[in-house]
């Protein structure tokens, strides 16, 4: 089970609006907890919040929505509905596009659905590296990490000033849970060949060896998220848990092509005692 915050990430869905399709029927958590109230989900809820979002960029009301979920309505017929909306929306003007894209999104995530998936999830030991770093908190995450582009341009600029050149790729280390979206605390590291000076805002330190379940996303950077999605999906059904920070490791990255990226995630794991 997902708490709603990590839900919220993998989904990105609000988790105000998570509480409200509760409160609404629309999309109950699995398990509500007695003593905290924490509202828990399941990975297993994804196609079913993928035909809410989808329904409500129609332009369907929630209540409308509500009694087209407890019809049962294919993949197919909403596949037919959203071919139809995307045809109205080309026709509009050009402040509709937006819309016109989210419902395109949403329409490529139901065909996804009963798919094989494109990602293969491994399980592989990462050995102990060198890095520079610089740690900040990011206020709020829900889309955009804001502020970690320019934390990896202040550790590049450092090394180039003190002659130390990087190798290999740049990696972000998030050191607060998954499930978090506002202050968050992750660093933008980049490796090193031999130990440099480090200052009061770029440190340097060696990343332990860990074992990690790694899964490559390639492609389009708005398609991150399913590469997430991928690997906590197996870390759950595969008996594992998280240990500790995970890493987003940037193998292709250029700012201007957001349509080519090659990213790693790796959540470090270790098998559940039964």
């Amino acid at each position: 089970m997902l708490r709603i915050g990590y839900f919220s990430r993998i989904s990105q869905v609000a988790v105000q609006t998570l509480r409200y399709y509760d409160k609404l029927g629309l999309l109950r958590p699995v398990h509500v907890d007695h003593f905290t109230s924490y509202r828990y989900y399941s990975i297993e809820q994804l196609p079913r919040l993928n035909r809410i979002l989808a329904l409500k960029d129609l332009g369907l009301s929630l209540n409308q929505i509500a009694r087209i979920l407890e019809e049962d309505v294919s993949a197919n017929e909403i596949r037919g509905m959203l071919r139809f909306r995307h045809a109205q929306l080309a026709d509009q003007m050009q402040e509709m596009q937006a819309q016109l894209a989210r419902v395109e999104e949403r329409l490529r995530s139901i065909e996804q659905e009963g798919k094989m998936p494109k990602y293969d999830v491994v399980l592989k030991t990462v050995e102990p590296v060198l890095v520079a770093g610089r740690r900040i908190i990011i206020s709020e995450n829900l889309n955009y990490p804001i502020g970690l582009p320019e934390a990896f341009q202040e550790v590049y600029a450092y090394t180039k000033e003190h002659r130390t050149d990087p190798t290999g790729c740049g990696i972000a280390i998030w050191y607060t849970p998954v499930d978090t979206t506002t202050n968050e605390d992750v660093e933008a590291a980049v490796l090193l060949k031999e130990p440099m000076l480090e200052s009061e805002r770029i440190k340097v330190h060696q990343l332990p060896q860990v074992e990690v379940a790694s899964v490559v996303h390639q492609g389009r950077m708005k398609d991150f998220m399913q590469g997430y999605q991928a690997v906590l999906s197996w870390i759950e059904g595969n008996g594992y848990e998280i240990t500790g920070p995970f890493r987003e490791v940037y193998h292709k990255f250029v700012g201007d092509r957001m349509d080519d990226v090659v990213i790693e995630i790796q959540f470090p794991v270790a098998k559940v005692d039964l």
